[in-house]
C-alpha cells in the first residue's frame, strides 16, 4: 500500500481484490486507505455484493453492511464512501473533512473531466494498461469536453505517454502528433521526436518528424545524447552499475534478480 498500516480490526481470510490497481485488501484499515487515496478510481459499481460480503463476512462489520445496503439506492457514492471511512475509524475528523471537501470537488466535475483525471491518476500509479483504456474511452466517447482543444490535447498527450511507457512507439507517435497539433509546446514536440525516433519504419518516422522544426530536432537530439551519457548513474542504469564492480558470482546473481524484478514490473504495467 506504500506505508505501514496499524490494523486494529480482524484480518480477512479472503482478501478483497481491487482490479484497478491489482492489489488485495486484508483489513478495514486497508479498505479505508484505498478509498481515501483513490476515490477518483472508484465507480458506482464499487458498492456491490462482493464488497458487502467482504465487509460483513471477512471484517465482521455486519452493522456497516446493513447500513450500506439500506442506503445504497438513496445516497450518493461520495456519501457512502464517507460512511465507510467513519465507521472504520482509521481517519480522524480533520482528515474526514478533507475527504469530504475533495469529494465535493469531484462531484462538481463533468463526466469528461472525471475520466481525464482518473486516467491521469492511473498513469501516475504506473497502471499503464488501465490508464490507456481510460484515455481511449474518453477520446472516443464523443464527450462535449473534447471540443476544448486544451482538454483534448491533454487526453492525447496522456495516451501518448502511456503508449510510450508500453513501448508501443507507433501508437505513441500517433497520439503525440495529435497532442502536438492541439498543444504546440516544446515539451510535447520533444516527446513526439523521441517516440518517432524509435520507429523502424523510415516512411512513418519521416512523416512524424516533418511536423517538427529541424532546429528544434537538433537541440532535442543533443539533450537526448547528454541524457544517455548520464543514464548509467540514474534509475535502472544505476541499479545495473552497482552490480558491475562485484565478483562474477555476485554480479550474475544480482543482475538475474534485477531482470526478474523488471519482468514483474513490465507485466504489471501491461495489466498482467
Amino acid at each position: 500500500m506504500g506505508r505501514m498500516l496499524l490494523c486494529r480490526n480482524q484480518k480477512a481470510k479472503q482478501p478483497y481484490f481491487v482490479e484497478e490497481l491489482g492489489l488485495n485488501l486484508y483489513s478495514g484499515e486497508e479498505l479505508s486507505y484505498y478509498i481515501y487515496h483513490n476515490a477518483l478510481l472508484i465507480g458506482e459499481n464499487f458498492l456491490d455484493e462482493r464488497l458487502f460480503r467482504f465487509i460483513s463476512q471477512e471484517l465482521g462489520m455486519t452493522k456497516l453492511e446493513a447500513k450500506l445496503r439500506r442506503w445504497a439506492d438513496q445516497a450518493d457514492l461520495s456519501e457512502l464512501l464517507l460512511v465507510i471511512l467513519q465507521d472504520i475509524h482509521y481517519y480522524n475528523a480533520d482528515e474526514l473533512r478533507q475527504f469530504r471537501s475533495h469529494m465535493a470537488e469531484v462531484d462538481r466535475m463533468t463526466p469528461g473531466q472525471r475520466k481525464l483525471v482518473c486516467a491521469e491518476e492511473l498513469l501516475s500509479k504506473q497502471r499503464y494498461a488501465e490508464a490507456r483504456l481510460q484515455y481511449e474511452r474518453l477520446l472516443y466517447s464523443g464527450d462535449s469536453a473534447l471540443a476544448n482543444e486544451e482538454f483534448q490535447g491533454k487526453a492525447w498527450l496522456g495516451r501518448g505517454i502511456v503508449c510510450a511507457r508500453q513501448y508501443d512507439w507507433m501508437e505513441a507517435s500517433k497520439s503525440l502528433a495529435q497532442a502536438y497539433a492541439l498543444l504546440p509546446q516544446d515539451h510535447v514536440g520533444k516527446m513526439l521526436y523521441c517516440a518517432a525516433c524509435q520507429l523502424k519504419d523510415d516512411k512513418w518516422k519521416k512523416e512524424f518528424l516533418e511536423q517538427l522544426e529541424p532546429e528544434k530536432q537538433k537541440v532535442w537530439d543533443q539533450e537526448i545524447g547528454d541524457a544517455k551519457k548520464q543514464s548509467r548513474f540514474l534509475g535502472r542504469g544505476q541499479e545495473v552499475s552497482e552490480w558491475m564492480d562485484k565478483d562474477n558470482i555476485r554480479k550474475m546473481s544480482g543482475l538475474r534478480q534485477l531482470v526478474e524484478i523488471w519482468k514483474t514490473d513490465y507485466r504489471r504495467h501491461q495489466g498482467g
